[in-house]
């Protein structure tokens, strides 16, 4: 999940927007299992939204915890931590850590076999055997500013993956991503080919549908026909189990004038925030909006500002961020529930939380 990640996000403008927290998401590292154990017994109830019928997350786990996997039992979850993979037993309550190498992410498991797990770093693709003990790497570039990330696992053993060219921005802050592609790879890593311009593929396990972005859009591609369509606007693409939903992180920006000051038309309240749909694979104009944004009080700070600003002829902007920020989500194996990465600036960390899924689409 990257789109700011600092070396995590070398490649991944891609996996989209969170080395803008970098710096704190050296948390879970020193985190043990008992404070795994002791983390899951909270509850967080600031995430319900009355809106959705969505209750009190049903667990929540502090850390970080980047693009949650799921295997094929339901009781282990691989996750990247930023620099490493790490599997958490659920049923054990402990952690494992899978690699030592730094800047790894994007980790996923193959359906046929738990045992064998891929994960991106920025100079390619690897795949690990854990019964082994072993990793190798099955593709890489000779180019150093060529990035991959997302690995998904084909039914036969295949790789879909997404790769870009990163050019640094003349200001030296950030890359500019050019010829972003998403391919698929055999499993010996000898045979490679372009499927369609795009990154952050998801696959699912059927190995014939595909969400992947473009732009700031999702788009849903049939990989037999190579028909598309588009989703929505937003980030984060989830599978449901049974493929019948998608789960989704849409990232919103409003603005209204600040009225308070009659005569000044020139004074905007800008308002950023993010949210958690879910979308019917078949038929997607049927959208449910899962959580709900909120906002600390403002009022004095914006009515300060507006005092300083007061003079100014020149269009003046307060901006306020929500206390919560989506990134991946993750379906339970029965579809009822949701694992949610989410950064909580009233904390000041990430953390991973688990919330219901409404009855009329857990069926």
């Amino acid at each position: 999940m990257n789109k700011k990640f600092l070396k995590y996000s070398l490649s991944v403008i891609i996996i989209m927007g969170i080395s803008l927290f970098i710096s704190i998401n050296k948390i879970h590292k020193n985190s043990s299992a008992n404070e795994y154990a002791k983390n899951t017994e909270k509850t967080k109830a600031s995430v319900a939204s009355k809106d959705s019928n969505l209750e009190s997350s049903l667990m929540t786990l502090e850390g970080t915890y980047f693009t949650p996997c799921l295997n094929k039992d339901g009781n282990k979850i691989l996750y990247s931590s930023g620099d490493d993979i790490y599997e958490i037993d659920l049923i054990k309550n402990n952690v494992k850590q899978l690699t030592n190498l730094g800047n790894c992410y994007n980790p996923v498991y193959y359906e046929k076999d738990n045992n064998i797990i891929a994960f991106a770093r920025n100079d390619g693709i690897y795949l690990i055997n854990i019964t082994e003990n072993s990793i190798k790497k099955i593709i890489s570039s000779k180019e150093p500013n060529i990035s991959f990330a997302k690995p998904n696992f084909m039914p036969n053993g295949d790789l879909i993956y997404f790769k870009t060219k990163l050019i640094s921005k003349e200001d030296e802050r950030g890359f500019i991503e050019e010829n972003p592609s998403i391919n698929m790879i055999s499993k010996d890593g000898k045979n490679d080919m372009k499927i369609t311009e795009g990154y952050n593929p998801v696959l699912f396990k059927d190995g014939k549908t595909l969400v992947y972005e473009m732009g700031e859009n999702l788009y849903l591609m049939n990989l037999q026909t190579k028909d598309k369509k588009l989703i929505d606007s937003g980030k984060y693409a989830s599978f449901s189990n049974d493929g019948k939903y998608i789960s989704y992180t849409k990232y919103e920006k409003e603005t209204v004038p600040y009225a308070n000051i009659k005569e000044k038309k020139n004074l905007f309240v800008d308002k950023e925030y993010s949210n958690v749909f879910i979308v019917e694979t078949n038929n997607t104009k049927n959208k449910f909006k899962l959580t709900k944004e909120e906002f600390e009080n403002k009022d004095k700070e914006i009515e300060e500002w507006a005092k300083q600003t007061n003079n100014l002829k020149t269009e003046q902007h307060f901006l306020i961020v929500s206390k919560i920020a989506y990134f991946d989500t993750l379906w339970s194996k029965d579809n009822k529930s949701l694992y949610i990465s989410i950064y909580n600036s009233s904390k000041g960390y990430f953390e991973l939380i688990k919330v219901q899924v409404p009855d009329l689409l857990a069926r």
